[in-house]
């Protein structure tokens, strides 16, 4: 690549605080509770990173990648800032889908990008205008909240994966039931169904005591380090009153030992471009739903203003 396409490249280099993903046996490379290898093969050899490609390689790589065409050896695996669109993911592989079989071992995974070299991740968005990949069909509806990590990863790197029949067996489709499938068949297009599902949890929570217990329980399958986080996560999904009262009885609800109750939860709007989840303990926590224009920005705050929640639930 020439001085102005690396330049072009660095500015798609965005690097969001958290990330999910959801991976079976039947997706791309290797998938486990500890490594994350999009090639997974034994001579396998990734380039340095996106800009050591030949412009047609990278190019040809990245369109067969969010075309999802499994059959050409990509560099990448995909992450999304949205857990409501990882979660329907998710599920949907559990259902048959043009007469392949459903998925296998399927895994939610959430991952902390601060031991990520910037340089590893990219915005797909940024990539398909840099590419001049807007041409493929669709290719902009599926790639908004997309970012794509070059080269293997271990669970060292700040990944933590959990089995979806975990979180099903944890009460998922009882917080969540337009999760649950409603055919054998895999029914619409990811993205119309995120949206059909975004405007059915666009309702106002009612906040009542004892309210984040089992969302809490969602969020202690993914262990003690990510218990809170995960749980806030999950609670982001949906909309809540907003009133000072309300506030006052979410905040005592999720007290943390040795934390100040400054907790601020800013719940999903409904519109697909700004799904946000904060905590405020004095520090801002991004996470959440979709990409914005802006997120990079929300997301990818200096480590002064974004810390894990720390203490026991």
């Amino acid at each position: 690549m020439d001085a102005f396409q690396q330049l072009q490249l660095r500015e798609a280099q965005v690097k969001p605080r958290f990330l999910f993903r959801a991976a079976s046996d039947q997706s791309r490379g290797v998938n486990t509770a500890f490594r994350i290898d999009p090639l997974a093969l034994p001579n396998g050899e990734y380039h340095q990173c996106l800009g050591t490609m030949t412009w047609p390689v990278a190019r040809s790589m990245l369109e067969k990648h969010l075309k999802w065409d499994y059959s050409y050896a990509s560099e990448f695996s995909s992450w999304s800032v949205s857990l409501l669109w990882v979660l329907t993911h998710a599920v949907r592989k559990t259902t048959v889908h043009l007469g392949h079989v459903a998925n296998a071992n399927i895994k939610v995974y959430v991952l902390d990008t601060q031991a990520i070299d910037v340089t590893r991740v990219h915005r797909a968005r940024n990539l398909v205008d840099l590419f001049g990949l807007k041409n493929i069909s669709n290719i902009e509806t599926y790639s908004q909240g997309e970012y794509l990590i070059h080269g293997r990863l271990q669970d060292v790197d700040g990944f933590k994966a959990v089995r979806l029949g975990q979180l099903i067996t944890a009460g998922l489709y009882k917080k969540f039931p337009g999760l649950m499938p409603r055919s054998t068949e895999r029914e619409y297009k990811l993205y119309c169904r995120v949206q059909e599902l975004r405007f059915a949890y666009s309702n106002v929570l009612d906040v009542c005591p004892g309210i984040t217990s089992s969302y809490r329980q969602l969020g202690s399958c993914f262990g003690e380090s990510w218990e809170a986080f995960m749980t806030l996560a999950f609670v982001s999904i949906r909309h809540r009153e907003t009133g000072t009262a309300a506030t006052d009885m979410l905040l005592a609800d999720f007290q943390v030992n040795g934390v100040d109750t400054g907790l601020r939860l800013a719940g999903d709007d409904g519109e697909p471009e700004n799904e946000t989840c904060q905590a405020n303990y004095g520090y801002d926590f991004a996470s959440a739903g979709w990409d914005t224009d802006d997120e990079a920005e929300e997301s990818n705050r200096s480590d002064d203003m974004i810390k894990q929640l720390e203490g026991d639930w």
